[in-house]
């Protein structure tokens, strides 16, 4: 197999790697966090920031802390659904369900970008914060490591450049010794 061929097949299974290894890792661009202290917290992750009536049934975790509102009886200790309604409007409505019990919030302007959104009232505090996936997107990967790979395949050429031209060399001097 000659060297450029040698290179070539080098980069495409570097390519490949990546390719395969990469994309599939792909996560969620948005996570919503829920925290309503003396009670509970959770997060859940959707692929852009929710603009019309959602359902969440999902989450990435769940704590309930045992004798609040979700901890005691007859509320169970598990939340199942949170219902996202109106949230471009002035005031988009929350609401946490276990079922029997509910915890529903309107918040007091849209919530449809990211940051921390705050509500007191009716004997609690509820923070709900919306915030960017610390997973990076997967074409920003393949990008790295389509670079990765040319930067691997430029060093192939400068070192099998040298041995060339070292290759050259050595031959001139021996046709000179002759």
């Amino acid at each position: 197999m000659n060297p450029q061929t040698r290179l070539w097949v080098g980069v495409l299974l570097v390519a490949a790697v990546c390719l395969t290894g990469v994309a599939p890792s792909a996560k969620a661009d948005v996570i919503y966090t829920i925290n309503n202290p003396g009670n509970f917290s959770l997060s859940f992750e959707v692929p852009s920031i929710i603009t019309q009536d959602a359902t969440i049934t999902q989450f990435l975790n769940v704590s309930i802390v045992p004798g609040g509102n979700f901890g005691s009886f007859p509320c169970p200790s598990t939340i199942s659904t949170v219902f996202i309604q109106n949230a471009q409007s002035s005031s988009p409505f929350v609401s946490v369900v276990g079922s029997p019990c509910q915890v529903p919030v309107t918040f007091t302007g849209p919530i449809t970008s990211f940051g921390t959104f705050n509500f007191s009232g009716l004997g609690f505090e509820e923070t709900l914060t919306i915030g960017p996936s610390d997973v990076a997107e997967p074409s920003g990967l393949l990008l790295l490591c389509a670079g990765l790979a040319s930067l691997i395949g430029m060093r192939h050429k400068r070192i099998a450049s040298r041995r060339y031209l070292a290759y050259q060399e050595h031959s001139k001097r021996a046709i000179r010794l002759d």
